[in-house]
Formats: C-alpha cells, sequence, structure tokens
C-alpha cells in the first residue's frame, strides 16, 4: 500500500539574528528566553518515525537554524535515506564548520536571498549580499550546489530573470522562489503585495525562462489561473512542528491550530488520528518547475 504524501515544517529554535521584514514566523530577536525546546534526539525520533511511516519530507527551519550549537549532531545522526528527504533553510549569516558530510545528502540546503542587489537585501533583510553569497560560494566549492531561495514581492517580481542571470554567473542552478504572504511581520507591509497585473507581468516572465538553470515557483491556489501548465499539490497532507514541541497542521499558523504536543508515547498515533489535508490561500497550492 502506498504510503500518504506529507509536507512536515519543523521549526527548530524560534530565535533569528535578523529581523526581516516579510518574517511570516515573527522570529524572536536572539535575547528571547527560550524555556521548552525539543532536543536533538526527540526531533531524530520525529524525523526517523514520520519518514518510516508516510511519504514523508521536511523542510526544517528556525529562526536561523544555526543558532542551536547542537544542530549539526541532529544531521550527523540520520542516515542517508532521512536525509535525503530534508530541505534546510539559512539566512546565510552565522559561521559554522562548513566541512559537514551530511550537507552533500540533504535534498536541499537553501541560502535566502531577496534579489540580485545589496539595495534589495538591505531593505528587506537589513544585511547586504556578501555573506550569504560568500557561504554560497563555499558550498559551491566543495561540490554541494545550494538552493538560492528567493520570496518574491513587489520590489521584484519584474526582475526573475535578472536575478537568475545573476547567480546563475557565479555557477549557482537551484532556484526555489515563493510570493510574499501578508502573514507575520508581513501584516505591515501590504504594499509588497501582488496586485493582479503584477502577478500576470510575473507569469509572463516565468513562461520565457529557459532550461539553463532549475527552478521551482510555489504559490498558493488563487493563482492557477495565471498558468496554462504547473503541478497541483493541493492535494497534499501538511504538519507543522514547533520548536517547542507544538504540533498543528497549517505552516502559516504556527501556534493557533494545536491539536497535540510532542511526547513519543503518543506522538504517531496522534498524527494519524488527524486530518491532515488543508489547503488555505497561503499554502502552495500550485508548483512551476522543469527540474
Amino acid at each position: 500500500m502506498d504510503k500518504q504524501r506529507l509536507n512536515i515544517h519543523l521549526y527548530v529554535i524560534p530565535i533569528c539574528n535578523l529581523n526581516c521584514i516579510h518574517c511570516y514566523y515573527e522570529a524572536k530577536n536572539i535575547k528571547f528566553q527560550i524555556k521548552e525546546l525539543l532536543s536533538i534526539e526527540n526531533m531524530r525520533y520525529i524525523i526517523q518515525t514520520l519518514i518510516d511511516n508516510y511519504d514523508a519530507y521536511f523542510d526544517i527551519e528556525g529562526g536561523e537554524i544555526f543558532l542551536r550549537d547542537d544542530i549539526h549532531f541532529l544531521f550527523n545522526s540520520l542516515d542517508k535515506k532521512y536525509l535525503n528527504r530534508l530541505t534546510i533553510t539559512t539566512n546565510g549569516t552565522i559561521d559554522f564548520d562548513i566541512n559537514q558530510d551530511y550537507f552533500k545528502y540533504l535534498d536541499e540546503f537553501r541560502i535566502s536571498f531577496e534579489g540580485e542587489t545589496h539595495q534589495i537585501q538591505k531593505k528587506i533583510r537589513g544585511i547586504n549580499l556578501t555573506k550569504p553569497l560568500n557561504l554560497a560560494k563555499k558550498l559551491l566549492q566543495n561540490q554541494i550546489m545550494p538552493t538560492i531561495r528567493i520570496t518574491i514581492h513587489k520590489k521584484n517580481f519584474d526582475k526573475i530573470s535578472n536575478i537568475i542571470d545573476f547567480y546563475s554567473y557565479y555557477g549557482f542552478n537551484k532556484f526555489s522562489f515563493y510570493e510574499f504572504i501578508s502573514v507575520g511581520r508581513g501584516k505591515n507591509y501590504k504594499d509588497f503585495i501582488l496586485s493582479e497585473d503584477d502577478f500576470y507581468i510575473l507569469a509572463k516572465e516565468i513562461e520565457k525562462l529557459d532550461n539553463k538553470v532549475n527552478y521551482k515557483f510555489s504559490f498558493p491556489k488563487q493563482r492557477s489561473k495565471f498558468f496554462k501548465n504547473y503541478l497541483n499539490i493541493s492535494d497534499v497532507s501538511s504538519l507543522t512542528i514547533n520548536y517547542n514541541g507544538d504540533i498543528g497542521v497549517c505552516p502559516w499558523q504556527i501556534g493557533q491550530d494545536i491539536f497535540a504536543k510532542f511526547d513519543k508515547n503518543s506522538f504517531l498515533d496522534n498524527i494519524k488520528k488527524q486530518n491532515l489535508l488543508h489547503t488555505c490561500s497561503y499554502c502552495s497550492s500550485i508548483r512551476i518547475t522543469n527540474a
């Protein structure tokens, strides 16, 4: 019998060293006092249990994941068959030992950027491109191809080709794009939301992209009318596990739809009893990709 497909967001830490204006997670300042935190052992159990029982893929995020000093212990303790189903996302500004064997087995190693200029990176993330770009270059030198992860918004929607050309120049050929959603801190920046006319321009630009790089665009269901060909992913079940063990469904409603607290003894039973099929106006429901 085929396993049920399941996409899981696992947030390993609530703090971040940046204060990005569109952070839907509303990550806390690094001085925030963390009272509860899933252990490495518990996160390993979560990953192994869900992959063993579902056709599961994980997005592992923060906050900033590399602010957890012990995060490498988690990934280094996992077999390749588990690592192959993990995507990790970083802002690229935290120093760590990049000579980690597990990197080459991950599904994706994403580094977040806002565009191809220092100005746009500074406006959204409060930093310039230098540090995350240097991390991406170092990974490439180590034969690890990072994914350039971009949020599409009012300031860059008409520059997709320029963005791809800029990073392609350095040898990067994997790109992942997501639309800005007015959630979390993003609620204060509604002028970043794409209008219908903006999205029409964006869709036309996507149609003209060539196949020199691998790209993946993920959008909410209401954007399907702009595309003739897309992958429908609205029937994929969803699960969200927060750093403190709270378990919910929608990654855009962290802490609002909790149905269980992590406990090894009841974890899998709690998941199996819950209806995990979920599509809201924020969740990615369609995908345009050439990969």
